[in-house]
């Protein structure tokens, strides 16, 4: 009887295992999205945005989320640790639109910027409720108020030396523009 009861514990504790080593996985892949250096940032984004769809889909939200990129651009201009940080704050921005937005659909744009600086534009955008954004001086007020999610938006991009534009409205949706310099970044766009 007692070996039966250890097999059945041992069974029991090898499957709980199993299930550890797999939510370990989905946090790795979280953290740093498989192949994110050989796809690059915008199959990455594509990925991102399509499994936040289905997540969505699933949960009975269903977002439909899509990304345009110009054609042409060349994201590979970036170094690796501005994608990484770029693919964050679109993570970032995507999970408060599922939680705050109420919205139907999301985009997420890639473009040159067209104002003459050496720059990329990523710009998140819903067709939600909107909100009252954060100026540039309470921004920092909202780790302390519990919004980590906007928060982590402004210290990566201050990080990434990028300029964050936060516009919204009552019943406007929102749109999160992130305008991201190659100062320091191999040329020729």
């Amino acid at each position: 009887m007692w070996n039966l009861s250890f097999q059945i514990e041992n069974a029991q504790a090898a499957k709980e295992q199993r299930a550890i080593m797999q939510r370990i996985r989905d946090i790795c892949d979280t953290l740093i999205p498989p192949d994110f250096q050989r796809r690059g940032l915008i199959n990455a984004l594509e990925s991102l945005c399509y499994n936040f769809w289905q997540r969505t889909k699933t949960s009975g939200t269903g977002i439909e989320c899509s990304v345009t990129a110009e054609e042409g651009i060349n994201l590979d201009l970036l170094n690796i640790d501005k994608q990484l940080q770029c693919y964050r704050i679109v993570q970032e921005c995507l999970t408060n639109i599922e939680k705050h937005s109420g919205a139907g659909g999301a985009c997420v744009r890639i473009a040159k910027h067209s104002g003459g600086l050496n720059s990329i534009l990523i710009s998140v955008s819903d067709n939600g409720k909107g909100f009252s954004p954060p100026d540039k001086i309470s921004v920092h007020a909202l780790r302390a108020q519990g919004h980590f999610g906007l928060w982590d938006i402004f210290e990566r991009a201050a990080f990434i030396n990028a300029e964050l534009n936060i516009e919204s409205g009552a019943s406007d949706g929102t749109v999160i523009t992130l305008l991201i310099p190659l100062e320091n970044e191999r040329t020729g766009l």
